[in-house]
């Protein structure tokens, strides 16, 4: 039975998000609510006190809604959209706020696992158990000064499941594209000694066909953590590994097209073309408090990512029709093809096998000083990363580590009612140089059901290793990307509390760019041209709108709405559109909830987008995913899921087909 605390908790932290109440269904009115610390923040903060947008989601939305991957969970959210493409476990890439997955950090459990190749997570979001994730926070807007490169956009803060509650037990679901899971987790807590020991296992295997013929995903996945609270003291570690394949379809297509009367496509089994991962994050910390005021951290961790694509050379794969005239050359085919014509799709001509290494070591050091009307942070940190290349596509080994300087402090005035934030930091590159940024904000309660919150940021992307020191088109000297962004905000509770609204609007520029320039000389080329310059630019401004309604202790409503406005500039060009990027994007559903039974609905929307090229836009569409959960003891229980339940015809990009309506049904065993 979930307790009244756990769901008055949620319900304060999440407007726009899903909410979750008591199983004892009680009147609205008799619901109390309590703050929360965001603990992406670094200072312990309550939601009114942070100076961002801010959305939290914890495990038991995930659990109720049946989520079997995280980009459902996150595709809730305001401002955060997905090109996903294939079946479960395959190409995956984030969007927030109009900016691309390499301007999102994602830290798991303290560790920041953005690759040094790529600047990115490459397909983790599609990959990561949601079984394994105890909270998740997502606090927009640039967080350079808290975490560094890569976050311009916001950061992706996850915590897998600790032994604060005493759980155990298995699970198994079974579904669309011959899913098959299994699961087993046992957490739990000890008085030991002086303080106690906290524990967490959970362990996961997944087996799934995909879309298409030979196409499939199959992951091993295992989380631990172990924690030892003193009175004053607190020591523990945390490891998360999985390791997967998944195998695709060869994919041709058009690349340019003036209209979709002239695009074509074509997605042709490959018996031998898949890709395989293999990632693991691990983290030690010591925290010591000197007095309830001063308190001081030590972090370490580790993340590396392996990851390997093969595709034999099959020779003719199989025939397509042709949609439109398909050119000579464009499939392996020797001569162009008429519309209606045969066209033969031939793999690649000689077997590839690319193998990647990424790899990041991170220490760091903060003390942390907080009374009633001051806090303050300082810190200092290390890191080293790496990345190796080898096979088909080349040798290279390239590392790079960092040095970096942050301080960070509130201060609260007007009785308490208004937070002047300020932080500042230096990171200091071996391979390029330092970097400064820093940040400036306010949350003032204006009233009792009101706060408005602003701030002003600075932020950076470095260029990639593969950017720099790639031996055929890598550049030394290119310089890193530079942010600023301004956000506003509103966030307001009325009727007791029970409707929550907020309102946010941010504008983003990034300048020095980084883009391959195909005018440069390059002798390293076959064609003696083309490498990774700067001087293109962007920017984003939009609006996000989250809200809801608690009706009843049962019942409650959700919704988001975001607004955006995303344009890039190629050197001496106009401003363009952005691809992949929607202008308009939404949730709206609800959530009931009443002793043994949680139903829930969701209605996403996103609008038409451009397609990688530029050229073409993919059709918006609209999805309406369904779940729920009924305990039959108070030990067993049985869930469902289904998206896409209207099984409407779908693209997040054109020349990849979707899943249709996809339904996964579990049952789980709780030994206590």
């Amino acid at each position: 039975m979930m307790c009244t605390e756990k769901m008055n908790r949620l319900y304060r932290l999440m407007p726009g998000a899903l909410l979750l109440f008591t199983t004892a269904s009680p009147a609205a009115e008799d619901i109390e609510l309590e703050e929360v610390t965001i603990g992406a923040a670094k200072i312990e903060k309550t939601i009114n006190e942070i100076t961002h947008s801010v959305t939290v989601v914890d495990e038991l939305q995930i659990e109720n809604q049946g989520f079997t991957d995280v980009t459902e969970v996150l595709r809730q959210q305001a401002g955060i959209e997905f090109k996903q493409v294939g079946g479960p476990g395959q190409f995956n890439y984030l969007k927030l706020r109009g900016l691309g997955s390499d301007n999102v950090l994602v830290v798991v459990d303290g560790v920041t696992i953005n690759t040094a190749s790529g600047g990115n997570t490459r397909n983790l979001l599609s990959q990561l158990d949601p079984e394994t994730i105890e909270s998740l926070e997502i606090v927009r807007g640039p967080q350079a000064t808290l975490y560094g490169a890569n976050a311009t956009a916001g950061v992706i803060v996850i915590r897998t499941k600790s032994g604060k509650k005493a759980e155990a037990g298995v699970g198994l679901e079974a579904g669309s594209l011959s899913w098959r899971k299994a699961s087993g987790s046992l957490r739990n807590n000890m008085a030991l000694g002086n303080g106690d020991l906290l524990y967490s296992v959970n362990l996961s295997k997944t087996d799934s066909d995909g879309i298409h013929k030979y196409e499939y995903f199959k992951d091993q996945s295992t989380q631990l953590k172990l924690d030892y609270q003193a009175d004053r003291w607190t020591v523990g570690g945390s490891l998360w590994k999985s390791n997967n394949d998944f195998g695709y379809a060869e994919l041709d297509e058009t690349s340019y097209a003036a209209t979709m009367a002239t695009y074509w496509s074509f997605q042709t089994p490959d018996p031998d073309q898949h890709s395989e991962t293999g990632q693991t994050i691990a983290g030690l910390h010591f925290d010591w408090k000197f007095t309830d005021l001063l308190k001081q951290s030590v972090r370490v961790g580790r993340t590396s990512m392996n990851y390997t694509i093969n595709d034999a050379a099959n020779g003719l794969l199989g025939y397509q029709w042709a949609p439109t005239a398909i050119p000579a050359n464009a499939t392996g085919n020797s001569a162009a093809i008429p519309v209606g014509g045969v066209v033969p799709v031939y793999d690649t001509t000689s077997s590839v096998r690319a193998d990647y290494e990424d790899y990041r070591t991170q220490a760091g050091y903060e003390l942390v000083y907080t009374a009633d009307r001051f806090n303050l942070l300082g810190g200092l940190e290390y890191q080293k990363q790496g990345a190796k290349q080898w096979g088909t596509y080349g040798a290279s080994s390239t590392d790079d580590s960092y040095k970096s300087a942050l301080a960070n402090g509130d201060l609260k005035l007007l009785d308490m009612r208004l937070i002047v934030s300020l932080g500042a930091r230096l990171d200091d590159y071996e391979s390029w140089g330092r970097q400064s940024t820093g940040n400036l904000g306010f949350a003032w309660q204006v009233a009792s059901p009101i706060n408005v919150y602003a701030n002003y940021g600075t932020s950076f992307k470095p260029a990639t290793m593969s950017q720099l020191f790639n031996p055929t088109y890598g550049d030394s000297s290119l310089k890193p990307e530079t942010g600023r962004t301004a956000e506003l905000g509103v966030r307001s509770n009325w009727l007791d509390s029970r409707l929550g609204i907020e309102v946010a609007y941010w504008n983003t520029h990034i300048s020095d760019v980084i883009f391959f320039d195909y005018s440069i000389v390059n002798p390293r080329r076959p064609s003696g041209f083309g490498q990774y310059n700067n001087g293109s630019e962007g920017k984003t401004s939009g609006v996000e709108l989250k809200a809801n309604y608690q009706i009843t202790g049962a019942i409650g409503l959700y919704g988001n709405y975001t607004y955006t406005e995303a344009q890039t500039r190629a050197v001496d060009a106009d401003w363009k559109r952005t691809v992949q990027i929607a202008h308009n994007k939404g949730n709206v559903g609800f959530n009931y909830q009443l002793d043994q039974l949680t139903l829930g609905a969701n209605v996403y929307y996103t609008g038409p987008r451009l397609r990688w090229a530029g050229d073409l836009e993919t059709s918006g569409y609209t999805r309406v995913d369904v779940s729920g959960r009924y305990k039959i003891t108070d030990k067993l229980s049985i869930s469902a899921r289904i998206e896409n339940l209207l099984n409407d015809d779908y693209l997040d990009e054109l020349g990849y087909a979707e899943t249709g309506l996809y339904a996964i049904f579990g049952v789980d065993y709780r030994f206590f």
